[in-house]
């Protein structure tokens, strides 16, 4: 973007020089600083000789020397007129070695000035072995293209001051003859006739009294034509206010003469662009002054100009469309460049901030600090491209993950870094869905083993529940019964926490059917309304038009009713709790975008929110945890949100939560809808007694203390029992005794073979078998799988001798 603005701003000043010298300066300059070379010389071609007219920091040996056109590079070029790109003067045979090598040149890239007949050529040199590229030999031949067109403007300039100076002399001495007529005649008309400049004579009032060929060439009328009409005919109206403004300035003494940019109109309708310069013809003997007007076509210099100032603004709306703001770092003095596209990251008006490299240092999060100057260091040494990623502080505060790159784009004779470029890309939102993912795998994992320790746990609290139902058949002692009653308690409240610890690892026994959202959260209210505080106002808003998901509608209600129950606790003082429904179509984009398992399609939004104390930030990313809490000892199990989560997860929603300090929290759940709107419910509970005498049963159990609780609880019930301690014996058992088995017990985890696999064998065995799956959990949904497969019943460890006899008499012969 800086090379096209300077070699645009050469181009305009080339285009208003009046010397040899200063068209050099203008070009050495330039030519320069927009390819970073270390010295630039300007060679003019001096009948067959190279003359190095102008150098800038090369050996003082070379300017003002002449050298044949045939032993030096500035000759090649001019004679095969094109460039040369030479990476390694040491290696290239054109290059006299003897002559450059008490210069400090190791490369070079030199361009022809006039294409067609070079007059002239440009060379930039640099102290380091260097190849040019394509763009800086296309700066070198858009300054060379412009020189040529100074040189020839400043030839006819000179020229023509000079011939006018005689002019006006002729004028003087020819007393009362046409000024105009004089200046045709004689040895000076072949200028006018053949000059490539339009040259015009006007009156003040800008009527044509004379115009030479190129003038007519330009515009595209004849002389006659022209003498009909005034200046302010061609030109673009746009125009005519900046033209009287300096020619009443002229008039006043203010101006000796004037140049400008103008539209002219060509006679076939055609817009063209010129430059004008326009000076005064002193009087003559009693002639009025008039005015001497000099045109030439820029047209194609003007849509260079425009071109390049297109190629910008498209790289600013490319580098805007992938979000990447640029920067620019004067080393030494440590003034920079930023784009407006850089400040608007950190929530910055373009120019708001300090352009100073102290601004990204003090911008930087403190942690970042010391690792971002030792990489800006190491790139600085070493020339290697800076890359890393840090945080900048936005004008809110908060800190936004950037990832900056950059590179050395020039250096000092000595090697001293002088200038960077480089970019900034917003990661922000790139770091945060990482970091969420990374909190959801931390999550699965953690459920992992919530879930395995559940099911070990389930497995020791059946033992206890089961041998303690036993020792109540046959305990008379109050005290005794009392304290096996205190046991049977404890290991149920173990039970409970098993369970929450299932429904967060999505592990445990689960209805599915239809399920009325807003029946759910009605009921929940019902009940918060007599339990909770009555400073605590309930508001519903169910907005959604049929809220019907697939689900467990116990686990559904249990989780409003957590989140309720939290936010009335942090409401101590009162405030309000609102239920909020919507349906919400979700894109792909969106389920793409957030860490859940989510398919595009409607979704029941549901909205449980407070007015409470708020979550602290810190808190938010742990508060599905299972056993996270900020409650005091006694207070809480930290348990409720984390089954909440579970919940959310097997229901193939998600749940997310916004809060601030001391205005409140909202929890966000969403849920996908159903199209199935039965209800129905495979797990009906009955309370009855049972008759199971006599029936015949198997247990498949790995675990020896489990399989005899099941034995005696069955034996106490007069069942006759088969027993197998894996998969593999009991497919074997069943092989030869299913005839005289009326029900299969069997875990789901058990060596040789796993429960799933053992019942298919025995299925095939048995196309009618009767089983019961009895687990701490089921892996994978297996147990749904086995329940379509066959199975008659799921029954959840731990389960008390009640809850078994149920179980059998429920599929038991009739």
């Amino acid at each position: 973007m800086k090379r096209q603005q300077g070699i645009v701003s050469a181009i305009n000043e080339l285009s208003g020089a009046r010397d040899l010298q200063n068209i050099m300066d203008v070009v050495r300059l330039a030519a320069r600083d927009l390819t970073g070379a270390d010295g630039v010389t300007f060679v003019l071609q001096d009948n067959g000789n190279c003359f190095y007219a102008e150098e800038s920091a090369i050996s003082p040996l070379w300017k003002g020397k002449r050298f044949p056109m045939d032993i030096c590079i500035s000759g090649w070029v001019m004679i095969n007129k094109r460039e040369v790109v030479i990476p390694d003067i040491t290696v290239d045979s054109r290059i006299p070695q003897d002559a450059y090598r008490p210069t400090f040149v190791k490369s070079l890239v030199m361009v022809p000035v006039c294409r067609q007949e070079p007059v002239a050529a440009i060379g930039a040199y640099w102290a380091r072995i260097h190849k040019a590229s394509e763009e800086e030999i296309l700066l070198l031949y858009q300054l060379a293209d412009a020189a040529s067109v100074a040189m020839t403007n400043v030839h006819l300039y000179n020229e023509l001051n000079s011939k006018a100076e005689e002019y006006r002399n002729l004028l003087d001495v020819a007393n009362n003859e046409i000024r105009l007529r004089k200046m045709l005649e004689g040895r000076y008309e072949g200028i006018y006739e053949h000059a490539a400049t339009g040259i015009a004579i006007t009156d003040w009032a800008g009527y044509y009294l004379n115009c030479n060929p190129a003038y007519c060439e330009i515009t595209g009328y004849n002389e006659t034509e022209l003498q009909e009409i005034a200046v302010l005919a061609l030109m673009h109206p746009d125009d005519h206010y900046r033209c009287f403004r300096e020619i009443e300035r002229l008039k006043s003494g203010g101006l000796k003469s004037f140049d400008m940019q103008n539209k002219y109109l060509k006679k076939d309708g055609s817009q063209i662009w010129v430059r004008r310069y326009v000076s005064i013809l002193p009087e003559v003997k009693g002639e009025p002054a008039l005015l001497l007007e000099l045109i030439t076509d820029i047209t194609e210099i003007v849509a260079a100009q425009k071109e390049l100032e297109r190629g910008r603004k498209h790289l600013e709306l490319a580098l805007r469309g992938a979000n990447l703001g640029t920067w620019e770092i004067e080393i030494p003095t440590g003034n920079s460049v930023f784009s407006d596209r850089w400040e608007e990251m950190l929530g910055y008006k373009p120019g708001e901030l300090s352009p100073n490299f102290s601004t990204i240092l003090d911008l930087l999060h403190p942690d970042d600090l010391e690792r971002v100057k030792r990489e800006y260091m190491h790139s600085f040494e070493s020339d290697e491209i800076f890359s890393a990623e840090y945080r900048l502080r936005g004008k809110n505060g908060e800190y936004r993950w950037i990832l900056g790159q950059g590179k050395i784009l020039d250096y000092n004779k000595d090697g001293t870094p002088l200038r960077m470029f480089g970019t900034n890309l917003d990661l922000t939102n790139q770091h945060n869905l990482e970091s969420r993912i990374r909190q959801m795998e931390k999550m699965d994992a953690i459920g992992q083993l919530a879930g395995g320790v559940a099911h070990d746990f389930n497995n020791q609290l059946t033992g206890i529940m089961g041998y303690t139902d036993l020792l109540l058949l046959n305990i008379t002692d109050p005290t005794l019964r009392g304290y096996a009653n205190d046991v049977l308690n404890a290991a149920k409240r173990g039970a409970d926490l098993t369970r929450q610890l299932l429904t967060f690892s999505r592990k445990g026994q689960y209805q599915s059917k239809a399920v009325d959202i807003h029946k759910i959260i009605n009921e929940v209210i019902s009940i918060l309304t007599h339990t909770i505080d009555k400073k605590i106002e309930v508001k519903s808003f169910l907005n959604a038009a049929s809220p019907i998901v697939t689900g467990d509608p116990s686990l559904l209600q249990n989780a409003f009713l957590n989140l309720a129950i939290n936010a009335r606790d942090a409401m101590s003082e009162g405030g309000t709790l609102t239920f909020d429904t919507q349906i919400e179509e979700l894109n792909e984009d969106y389920c793409q975008s957030v860490p859940y398992d989510l398919s595009p399609g409607l979704f029941a939004k549901i909205c449980i929110s407070d007015t409470g104390s708020g979550i602290d930030p810190a808190h938010i990313k742990r508060i599905f945890e299972p056993f996270f809490t900020t409650k005091a000892v006694g207070k809480g199990t930290g348990m409720g949100l984390a089954a909440v989560y579970g919940t959310v997860k097997h229901h193939h929603g998600a749940i997310n939560v916004y809060s601030e300090l001391g205005y409140g929290t909202t929890f966000r759940i969403y849920l996908p809808l159903s199209e199935n709107t039965c209800d129905t419910n495979k797990y009906h509970n009955d309370d009855g007694t049972h008759n199971i005498a006599g029936t015949r049963v198997m247990i498949v159990e790995d675990e020896e203390r489990i399989r005899k609780l099941i034995v005696a609880m069955l034996e106490s019930e007069k069942c006759l029992t088969y027993t197998a301690e894996n998969g593999l014996e009991a497919v074997d058992m069943y092989s030869r005794y299913w005839k005289d088995i009326d029900i299969v017990i069997f875990d789901m985890i058990m060596p040789k073979l796993d429960g799933k696999e053992a019942f298919l064998k025995m299925k095939e065995i048995n196309p009618d078998i009767k089983a019961i799956l009895a687990s701490g959990y089921s892996v994978n949904s297996t147990a749904s799988d086995l329940l379509e497969l066959g199975v008659k019943l799921f029954i959840q460890k731990p389960f008390t001798k009640s809850q078994l006899i149920e179980a059998i008499a429920k599929i038991q012969p009739a």
